[in-house]
């Protein structure tokens, strides 16, 4: 499920490169950098959470409407795995 994220990830940040706004790049890496903040703080759920707002965000900026449903449903099997991990 990771390689599949990461070819996501890759598709939109290119597709971004062609389309995104200084002003969005700005918020971007302000994101990036929160991410760092709680990794460096020791604070993993505020991480994951600024990290999947982060992939979503560039996802979004792509524009690509195969992306989306790509990542959404990448999202659905990560709910499904985690609430069978939790079962056990």
């Amino acid at each position: 499920m990771v390689a599949q994220r990461e070819m996501h990830d890759a598709m939109a940040v290119r597709r971004c490169c062609e389309r995104v706004t200084r002003t969005e790049i700005r918020h971007l890496r302000e994101m990036a950098e929160q991410i760092y903040k709680f990794a460096t703080a020791s604070k993993p759920r505020e991480m994951d959470e600024m990290d999947r707002h982060l992939h979503a965000r560039l996802i979004h900026l792509s524009g690509s409407s195969m992306l989306n449903r790509l990542a959404g449903s990448y999202r659905l099997l990560c709910r499904s795995a985690g609430a069978s991990r939790d079962a056990k």
